[in-house]
């Protein structure tokens, strides 16, 4: 059943979100200064107008502050929202984001970085200029799955932008995010629709069913930092930190059903 006042109230963020940030773009062209990114502040109202309870273990304090490369398994956009809530970051998603509805201009204001995966030629650009994000001190978080799944297995990571970690010699942090609840019933393959976004799911129905519900919990579990320049040899390779990271989030994974 729809919220009105709910509604309301999460749209206004949003709008709010697009408008700070497109005057802060265009006074960034006029001073010649980076533009500030709103997601974080943002993120956080949205949080608390769905009423998500978010469970944080193991977090790397110091990677709020410094460069450092997120990985970790992928559900819904709302992973977005609740991963920019706890820290500071930009995100890496596919141009087929880009074009989607109301969504893709959330992204463009949020300053994604938008990939062809489906273009190997601007492979090896894309990861330059992802390592130049990160040494340009920022955080960068990537779902190494390339997609959002329906929960019930993780997917073998790409080994795409492991290489700008490689490049930069930055740490990696994994992190393994957990649905928990959605309106005090735990999350099961029945209802795990609720909040999933997977396959042709259309992305404003959705939206709009999320905003409907009444209490979501979620945790996030952030695992042991991987510091690139402490890498043997025969680790510093994408092979290696792609098999790796996906070993981490797997083991704080809960299965659904399980």
């Amino acid at each position: 059943m729809i919220k009105p006042i709910k509604t309301i109230r999460v749209f206004f963020i949003i709008i709010q979100f697009i408008f700070e940030s497109e005057i802060n773009i265009i006074f960034s062209k006029i001073t010649k200064k980076e533009p500030k990114n709103f997601l974080k502040k943002y993120s956080q109202k949205m949080i608390k107008t769905l009423n998500i309870t978010i469970n944080l273990h193991g977090m790397n304090t110091d990677a709020q502050s410094q460069q450092t490369l997120f990985v970790g398994n992928h559900l819904s956009y709302l992973d977005v929202v609740i991963l920019s809530s706890i820290y500071e970051t930009l995100f890496i998603t596919s141009k087929k984001t880009e074009n989607t509805f109301l969504l893709g201009k959330i992204c463009k204001n949020a300053q994604c970085i938008f990939v062809d995966r489906q273009s190997r030629k601007k492979a090896k650009e894309e990861i330059t200029n992802v390592s130049h994000r990160i040494n340009s001190k920022k955080n960068i978080t990537f779902f190494p799955e390339a997609t959002s799944t329906n929960g019930d297995s993780i997917l073998n990571f790409k080994r795409f932008f492991f290489k700008s970690a490689i490049q930069s010699k930055c740490k990696i942090q994994t992190f393994t995010l957990n649905y928990l609840e959605v309106n005090n019933l735990k999350i099961t393959k029945e209802n795990r629709d609720l909040i999933f976004w997977y396959g042709d799911m259309k992305f404003f129905s959705h939206f709009l069913k999320i905003i409907s519900l009444n209490k979501i919990k979620v945790e996030v579990i952030f695992n042991n930092p991987i510091n690139i320049k402490k890498l043997k040899t025969e680790e510093n390779n994408s092979h290696f930190l792609s098999q790796h990271t996906r070993n981490q989030v797997i083991q704080n994974y809960h299965f659904i059903g399980n």
